[in-house]
């Protein structure tokens, strides 16, 4: 392997970004056979982060598994900023694994580690990897990093040169390439075989010429002009915001469902080939760190935005409830904001809930479904520890038939489901009848086991300070209404909650029944024989306790289970936030450590996921939502690496 001036290389994966058919940038086959060549891209954050990278590692490996024992086929040491080496005879392979370690210092100190970048799935044949273009981002470390987006010459922006055109074909075609050494010239170069009257005149005595693509060879011809909206598979496509995203074993992200449009006012889900359809199912492959579809054997409904969703094992993912539709402007005015409350609505409302749960095989997309008695959207589904698999359902709204009216909104419906070696689905309802009334109240695991919850606490999401939360138990599938006491709340909507250290904390959310008044921060101990939880307000400053002030964000847990992420929201003066705060729990309690940070986008209705394996483990992969207050859809992901 011969590794360029490194300078220089960032060069040339810049200039090729969005060409050769989304595979962009960085590793292609001109050293020779069985080699490779690589370059290196900063994305996003780490591109303007104002750390100079002064030295690197490099590190090869076999296969995503020769990766994670951390045994690389080959490793550079610790090089200088333009420093240059060759590696010769690379067996074949089909899934090699990059690994780039960026750092401040020329000595490259474990501390002073400033950036990372991964990819895997890279092929190498006896001639090398061909014309193939692997692009590899680099992120820096303790900041969010947009994921490649294609830049203004994909996508115009109005007063934008633009190429026009009547077919996909003419986007899509090759044209001549003046000067293949200038990007600015030939941004997009593709070798291309020669008619054979080029051939007899000399004009290309190999046999070949270098030409470009009009605009890219995935690009679109849209209302008479080129774009490419996506680079997928290097990112998502699609518009969507409140969707589900959970995180396999194996490091796999997977997004289900989500609203997809802004129309009259309302939210809508939509298939992009069938309205009555969910959005296709996409996934983050954990080998990879590429984009993916999951292909499904049977079309999941339209009622997936605001859906929930867990990993039941190491494979199969349960889907449940949600609405194909809602209402806007809940909160300040923001317009993307979903409003799920309806009164007495006969013919159409502005919500029609969902009666249906799915099981997903991740694996092979293979899908059942199940229905509900009562179209529900649930605040809550997890995973639970019992004799066979199975899941836990809370509700936090629900559709009632008023003698011909319909009414939604809080629910009592807990209950707790078994899934049969095929995949069928049969559900309880927990003391049926005589839950609490709650309106999508928080809640958190309180104890795993193997990766399953065996007691789940519900929080808030009532009025009545005397039935506060609720704890379920997997070991008999009993549910325990608790009482609060302490600084409690008139009512917890809104909020997040989670569990580190020792104890539940919330973020979030509003206290009183308007919705007016933000929360502040609160822990939570649980008194499970007084049968009492304990609810104390935070003790932080008064900028801290601001910049938690929030609704319709997102709070992720860490690897370390001490620190938490959190992102996205409105504020308190109804403005879609671009600011994250990483907090942390010690001895002394729940602090801010960084109240600074900032996401490529403004979120709400976004996804933050922890991811839990593969390639990018410990990473927060943050995807979809809208990114402002008149409903405009945030574009594209972007990745958090805690430091």
């Amino acid at each position: 392997m011969k590794l360029r001036a490194f300078a220089f290389m960032i060069s040339v994966a810049m200039m090729a970004a969005g060409c050769d058919d989304g595979l962009v940038g960085s590793w292609n086959g001109s050293g020779g056979e069985g080699s490779i060549s690589m370059g290196v891209a900063h994305s996003g954050a780490a591109a303007s982060s104002g750390v100079r990278v002064k030295s690197f590692v490099i590190k090869l490996f076999r296969n995503r598994d020769r990766f994670l024992a951390d045994k690389p086929f080959f490793e550079s040491g610790c090089s200088g900023y333009s420093q240059g080496f060759n590696i010769g005879n690379l067996p074949e392979g089909s899934d090699y694994v990059v690994m780039y370690l960026g750092y401040a210092d020329r000595e490259c100190s474990p501390g002073q580690l400033v950036s990372k970048g991964v990819r895997g799935g890279m092929r190498v044949t006896k001639q090398g990897t061909g014309d193939a273009f692997y692009y590899i981002p680099v992120n820096s470390i303790g900041l969010f990093n947009r994921l490649a987006l294609p830049d203004r010459r994909l996508n115009p922006e109005p007063g934008d040169p633009v190429v026009t055109c009547l077919t996909d074909a003419d986007c899509r075609r090759v044209i001549p390439c003046e000067d293949p050494d200038k990007p600015e010239v030939c941004p997009c170069p593709v070798t291309v075989e020669c008619e054979d009257w080029e051939i007899d005149q000399g004009d290309c005595p190999d046999g070949t010429k270098v030409m470009q693509y009009n605009v890219h060879p995935g690009a679109l011809c849209l209302d008479g002009t080129c774009r490419l909206e996506s680079l997928f598979p290097l990112n998502t496509r699609g518009d969507r915001a409140f969707a589900a995203s959970v995180s396999t074993s194996g490091g796999d992200v997977v997004t289900v469902g989500g609203f997809s449009f802004l129309d009259a006012g309302r939210m809508k889900v939509a298939g992009y080939t069938d309205e009555v359809l969910a959005p296709e199912t996409f996934f983050m492959d954990g080998g990879t760190g590429l984009f993916e579809i999951l292909e499904h054997d049977r079309a999941l409904d339209a009622g997936l935005g605001l859906a929930s969703a867990a990993m039941i094992d190491a494979t199969r993912l349960v889907v449940v409830g949600g609405t194909s539709t809602a209402g806007t402007g809940a909160i300040e005015g923001v317009v993307a904001s979903p409003v799920i409350e309806s009164q007495e609505c006969v013919d159409s409302c502005p919500v029609e809930y969902s009666p249906y749960m799915y099981l997903i095989d991740t694996t092979t997309g293979a899908v059942s479904r199940a229905t509900m008695e009562t179209p529900i959207i649930a605040s809550a589904v997890v995973g639970v520890s019992r004799s066979r698999p199975g899941f836990l359902v809370r509700a936090g709204a629900q559709i009632t038939d008023m003698g011909g009216d319909l009414v939604s909104g809080p629910s009592r419906i807990s209950m707790v489901c078994n899934v049969s070696d095929t995949n069928g689905i049969s559900c309880n309802e927990l003391a049926p009848g005589k839950g609490v009334a709650r309106f999508m109240p928080t809640g958190v695991c309180l104890e795993m086991s193997l990766g399953l919850c065996t007691r789940y606490l519900t929080i808030g999401g009532t009025s009545d300070q005397n039935r506060f939360a609720e704890i379920y138990y997997s070991s008999n599938d009993s549910v325990k209404v608790l009482t609060g006491s302490g600084q409690v709340p008139a009512m917890l909507s809104g909020a997040t909650a989670f569990v580190a250290g020792d104890r539940v904390w919330t973020v979030g959310g509003t206290s009183d029944s308007s919705g007016t008044n933000p929360a502040v921060p609160y822990s939570l101990q649980v008194d499970e024989a007084a049968g009492t939880v304990i609810v104390s307000e935070v003790a932080m400053g008064s900028g801290d306790v601001a910049a938690l002030s929030r609704s319709l964000h997102r709070t992720t847990v860490l690897a370390d289970d001490r620190s938490v992420l959190v992102t996205g929201g409105v504020d308190r003066n109804g403005s879609i936030v671009q600011d994250a705060v990483l907090l942390r729990v010690d001895e002394a309690g729940l602090k801010v450590v960084e109240s600074g940070l900032k996401m490529d986008k403004p979120r709400i209705g976004h996804s933050a996921t922890l991811v839990t394996g593969g390639l990018l483990d410990g990473s927060v992969l943050i995807t979809g939502g809208f990114s402002s207050v008149g409903g405009d859809f945030a574009a594209g992901a972007e990745l958090y690496l805690p430091r």
